[in-house]
């Protein structure tokens, strides 16, 4: 079985935020090694602090195959939509999970995967080396939707498979 990480890396959201005190949170163990096949990113809005995150993952990557012999898979789960922030997010990971959760989600998913579907567009070009998957409950049909992009149902399937660890410090 796959050794997996949930690295909570922040109890904002995409506003910055504060989420209520939620006892889960606080009782997730702090992280103490990153000895794993895939690294999942999640917590409040991981990208609310993508600057951090971009320094942090940019470290990972680097300094892990030399301490540990491999590079893990890394993911970041999301549900922040500007465009910038996910182009730039595309460098230092491996699969870019996407959340739709609300109407104002779906209308900018429209728009980025309508760009998407014109292979010559900025976004295209840099989401081509990264594996996208949108996660959403809501009704998406009647969508052309660009071959970048895989589509599923919102699932808690890794989450119940992975070890849940936190920053001592959030970002």
């Amino acid at each position: 079985m796959k050794k997996i990480l949930n690295l909570y890396v922040t109890d904002k959201n995409y506003e910055n935020r504060e989420y209520s005190k939620d006892e889960r949170l606080e009782s997730i163990p702090v992280v103490t090694d990153l000895i794993y096949e895939e690294i999942h990113i999640v917590g409040g809005e991981p990208l609310s602090k993508y600057g951090r995150v971009y320094n942090m993952l940019t470290n990972i990557n680097e300094l892990l195959p030399e301490l540990y012999g491999f590079k893990p898979n890394i993911y970041i789960h999301t549900g922040l939509w500007r465009p910038a922030v996910l182009i730039t997010m595309t460098e230092v990971c491996d699969v870019l999970i996407i959340s739709l959760t609300n109407k104002e989600d779906l209308i900018t998913f429209k728009q980025m995967n309508k760009d998407l579907m014109t292979e010559f567009s900025d976004i295209y070009y840099h989401f081509r080396g990264v594996k996208v998957i949108v996660e959403t409950s809501l009704d998406i049909s009647g969508i052309d939707i660009s071959p970048l992009w895989t589509v599923r149902q919102f699932s808690d399937e890794v989450e119940k498979k992975a070890d849940s660890r936190r920053l001592a410090k959030y970002f």
